[in-house]
Order: C-alpha cells, then sequence, then structure tokens
C-alpha cells in the first residue's frame, strides 16, 4: 500500500516496498525541514510560490525505490534529484525524486 504525508505545501508519497530504514518520524520532519527552507526563500528572498502550489495544489516528494509506478530503483539505492512532469498541453510541474541514504 501506497504511503502519503502532508505537511505545509509538500507531500511526501511513497510505494507499497520502500525501505523498511524509512521511519514516520524522519518524513515528518523532513517535510518540516523542507517546508521551513521553501517558506525562507519565499518570505525572505522574495522567491515565488513553486507552481503547483501556485494553482493550489501540493509539491510532491517522492521515494524512489519503493515500487512507485515510475521506480526501477532498488530500495537501497541512494541519491536524488528534482524532476517535472509535462501535461499534454505542455504544461510543466517540478518535483522532488528522493533516494535513501
Amino acid at each position: 500500500m501506497d504511503y502519503r504525508e502532508s505537511y505545509g505545501s509538500w507531500t511526501y508519497v511513497q510505494g507499497p516496498t520502500p525501505n523498511p530504514e524509512i521511519i514516520p518520524i524522519a518524513i515528518t520532519n523532513m517535510l518540516k525541514r523542507v517546508d521551513g527552507d521553501f517558506r525562507f526563500l519565499i518570505d525572505n528572498m522574495g522567491w515565488p510560490p513553486i507552481k503547483l502550489y501556485q494553482a493550489g495544489y501540493r509539491d510532491m516528494i517522492y521515494l524512489s525505490g519503493s515500487g512507485l509506478c515510475n521506480d526501477s530503483h532498488g530500495q537501497y539505492e541512494p541519491g536524488g534529484w528534482m524532476g517535472t512532469i509535462s501535461t499534454q498541453d505542455g504544461e510543466v510541474w517540478h518535483n522532488i525524486i528522493l533516494y535513501t541514504r
């Protein structure tokens, strides 16, 4: 079963087979940190909110290696990147894809 958790403007998503070392308190703390970091950039440095949030949606953080439909990495593979999802009408939406460790 997939797991989702939201905080601020962010939602974390993992698939049915995540790294078992990923515990709920770590997810909560990560969401609070990411939201706080981006809130600082918006409130103090004048950056505009991310496009998804401007449109009334949440920004997404996906756990790679957890069995998501677009995911072919192993549970313990490290790394991460920012990605985008494009719609048929040409809209581009940014997201974060995290690996463990």
